[in-house]
């Protein structure tokens, strides 16, 4: 249920018990209050995307935070880690963490009690978070494709994706040792799609190419034509491109640098190469994790949570503009999953800011209103434009009649001073007979 009010902007947002009301003021430009239900979110977004918020497995999965920012963002999914513990970068040991993973299943149940479409993920975390996945590099990658899918993938199909109907699967992210074996990869989809029905993805890390450097253009090129891209629901890619030099940039310049990075002066088209990647797939393009810090030089580094000590909300407002204006009306951008959400430091430069949360909130907005409810609106404001109109007519005659009466109030003054001035003679002559 939507309803326009004129209230200011109001945060954080504390919300109530399951079951109850809850009204969330979201905006402080359009002063929209959403009125919701609780017991299940129907978070109006366009049929067919996705608007997802990434969790990191080291925060508690508050579901009133989470919920907030859901709500707040305008999301109808979130991808839930996790978290694979690994001795070393170069280990095959790998072993869910338990506590973490109960955590997110008493998430997730309340996530699909809500409606919230959940993305799984089993999150690599290498030697107590000191590394991200990108460098994690076994020497024995035959066996490491072996020892993923029985001690990681299948015990979280048959424990937590198939017992809670979860929507998505993501087999791996970032692990960009492996990309080159191909029929790995594959074998490894088809084995996860025979034992899990929803859909399967595997998310590949964002790349550069330099236009003086051919090796980076052949590797993109065989990045892209990798077999079993065909095998996968959609192209996930953790979206971290280094666009612009500026410390804050403008929408223009951050849309002009999409085209032609400044970065080492690559001049690598981001969106040309997003697009053949959509063409020599076949698949939809979806953003699996992406986000730019508030601080400047946010959009030079945006994998950097710390790229700057000085704050700047206005760079993470712009980007998440320049992104928006650029591919929203793309038929084959599928979405994006914003890292992260969940997360109440106040100092967390990936941290939503408040103008952000407005562009994020609007994009893939999908308006509630059924056609008979337009039709029903439609017919009401020609009622009311009605009303409107006879209620100017009856101004415009009371403006008449007030002109009517000021004329016959100037008559009656007139009046009043000419017998004021007969009385004053009458007693002018009676005081001078006495």
């Amino acid at each position: 249920m939507f309803s326009i009010y004129l209230f200011h902007f109001i945060w954080p947002v504390t919300l109530p018990e399951q079951g109850h009301a809850h009204t969330l003021f979201l905006r402080q430009d359009h002063n929209l209050e959403v009125t919701i239900t609780m017991d299940n979110i129907n978070n109006p977004v366009q049929p067919g995307k996705i608007k997802s918020g990434n969790l990191w497995v080291l925060d508690n999965f508050n579901p009133e935070l989470i919920l907030n920012d859901i709500l707040r963002l305008n999301l109808n999914t979130v991808n839930v880690p996790i978290r694979v513990d690994i001795p070393s970068r170069t280990s095959l040991t790998m072993t869910i963490n338990e506590a973490q993973k109960q955590k997110a299943v008493e998430l997730i149940e309340v996530l699909t009690s809500k409606g919230i479409q959940v993305m799984l993920e089993p999150f690599p975390f290498i030697q107590g978070g000191q590394y991200g996945e990108t460098e994690w590099n076994p020497a024995d990658k035959k066996r490491w494709f072996m020892l993923w899918q029985t001690t990681v993938l299948n015990p979280l199909i048959t424990t937590i994706a198939i017992p809670y109907q979860v929507w998505g699967l993501n087999i791996a992210s970032n692990l960009v040792n492996f990309e080159s074996m191909e029929s790995d990869w594959e074998a490894m989809i088809t084995e996860t799609r025979r034992q899990f029905e929803g859909i399967v993805v595997l998310r590949t890390n964002w790349w550069y190419t330099a236009s003086w450097s051919p090796q980076t253009q052949q590797d993109f090129t065989a990045k892209i034509n990798r077999s079993y891209w065909k095998l996968v629901d959609f192209i996930s890619i953790d979206a971290w491109f280094e666009l612009n030099n500026q410390a804050v940039p403008t929408v223009e310049q951050i849309k002009a640098s999409m085209t032609s990075t400044e970065v080492y002066n690559r001049k690598q088209n981001v969106l040309q190469e997003i697009q053949q990647f959509h063409e020599v797939t076949g698949k939809e393009i979806y953003f699996g994790g992406f986000n730019i810090p508030a601080l400047e030089y946010g959009l030079k580094f945006p994998w950097n949570e710390a790229v700057s000590p000085v704050k700047s909300p206005a760079v993470q407002a712009n980007g998440w503009t320049a992104y928006k204006e650029t591919l929203e009306d793309l038929s084959y951008f599928l979405g994006f999953s914003v890292w992260v959400i969940g997360n109440n430091d106040p100092e967390y430069s990936y941290r939503v800011e408040p103008e952000t949360a407005l562009v994020i909130h609007d994009w893939y907005y999908d308006d509630p209103c059924s056609e008979k409810e337009l039709e029903e609106l439609r017919q009401e404001l020609e009622t009311l434009q009605g009303e409107i109109t006879l209620l100017q007519e009856q101004i415009q005659e009371l403006e008449l009649e007030r002109g009517q009466w000021l004329v016959r109030e100037g008559e009656l003054v007139n009046r009043i001073e000419d017998q004021q001035q007969i009385l004053n003679e009458i007693r002018r002559l009676v005081d001078s007979e006495t």
